[in-house]
C-alpha cells in the first residue's frame, strides 16, 4: 500500500436502497444485501490496492466463492 493511502480495516459504505429493492414489507431483499456487501469488499480490495485494477496488471484476481449471511 503506498504511502498516501491509509489503513482502514473496516469499510463503510454508505447506498441508497431503492423501491424496486425491497420487498413487499418495505425491507432490502438478501439479494439486494450481498450485491451491496460485494461491492463495499470491491471498494475495500481497490483501497487496499488488492483490487481488479492492481491486480490485474499482475495477471492475478481474487474471486469471491462464499458468502454467509
Amino acid at each position: 500500500m503506498s504511502a498516501a493511502h491509509k489503513f482502514i480495516p473496516v469499510w463503510k459504505d454508505e447506498y441508497t436502497i431503492h423501491s424496486y429493492q425491497v420487498d413487499i414489507n418495505n425491507n432490502a431483499t438478501l439479494v439486494v444485501l450481498c450485491q451491496l456487501m460485494q461491492e463495499s469488499a470491491w471498494n475495500h480490495a481497490e483501497h487496499l490496492e488488492l483490487g481488479f485494477s492492481h491486480l490485474n496488471r499482475k495477471n492475478f484476481i481474487w474471486v469471491l466463492c462464499r458468502q454467509l449471511v
